[in-house]
């Protein structure tokens, strides 16, 4: 697995590349992660088959911030020119943030999105949760960094179901990834952007194959947050599967369960092509 950088428009890209397969596939984490604390795991088996590659979303990570904008609209179009200049026509698998900004460049009908799979996602948000977001990225404009990273480790105490144990641990991963919050606010600011301005209605313009992934016990983005999105979904290739026990961060708490998820997902995307 080697650590690279891209150069596009304002920002770096850092991302991991592992593998030589034929078919490329692209990883998106989630707010306040990594490629490498999100994905790890699932790379070092996927790339005995597939050429993989994960990104560090703009200011995660160590891909830099450049001139954030908190959309949805510019992440997408940072993966967008990632896939344009790097990866090529590729699978994208995307988690939480990263499955809703994968959502939003297949409904671009690039045809650099072959497939997606989109794992703890979602295409709206509750006025809660939209001020929930703009409380975090407040508190980063206030300088308020360390009360952000004790929210932090407390919050994914709920993040993890089927081994808790884990929690205190990733809890420090995650508050290392955000560095001095920047692009975490941006993050934060774009999701919660989503609730004047959803991706719901655009769903409608995805043409490539989708499958839902969901983990049985995510408080955050439950079993609802799912069916919304296949129902705004018009291919006739959607399909949804669920995680038995797993909270959100599903793809730590269960790694190999994950794993298999996907492996199984990846083979079913090769043989309907």
């Amino acid at each position: 697995m080697y650590k690279k950088r891209f150069r596009t428009d304002d920002i770096e890209i850092s991302y991991l590349e592992a593998g030589d397969g034929e078919r490329s596939v692209v990883f998106v984490h989630g707010m306040a992660e990594t490629a490498d604390s999100c994905w790890s795991e699932q790379i070092a088996t996927l790339s005995d088959s597939y050429h993989c590659y994960a990104v560090d979303l703009r200011g995660h990570g160590e891909s830099t911030v450049g001139a954030a904008d908190a959309t949805l609209e510019q992440l997408g179009s940072d993966l967008l020119k990632f896939l344009d200049g790097v990866a090529g026509p590729s699978v994208v698998i995307g988690f939480s943030l990263g499955a809703t900004i994968a959502l939003w460049a297949a409904s671009q009908q690039s045809p650099l999105v072959r497939h997606v799979i989109a794992m703890g996602g979602s295409s709206v948000i509750s006025r809660t949760t939209a001020g929930f977001f703009r409380d975090k990225a407040a508190a980063i404009d206030r300088h308020e960094l360390r009360a952000v990273h004790d929210e932090m480790r407390k919050e994914v105490g709920a993040m993890f179901q089927a081994n808790p144990h884990k929690a205190e641990e990733y809890g420090a991963r995650r508050v290392a990834s955000i560095g001095e919050g920047r692009g975490y606010a941006n993050a934060a600011l774009a999701m919660a952007r989503m609730r004047e301005h959803p991706l719901q209605p655009q769903l409608q313009n995805v043409t490539c194959a989708v499958d839902v992934v969901g983990g049985e016990n995510d408080l955050w983005c439950p079993q609802k947050a799912s069916d919304i999105i296949l129902d705004g979904l018009s291919t006739d290739s959607a399909g949804f599967t669920q995680i038995p026990e797993v909270g959100h961060l599903m793809s730590v708490d269960d790694p190999d369960t994950v794993t298999d998820t996907l492996t199984t997902l990846l083979v079913k995307a090769s043989e309907s092509k």
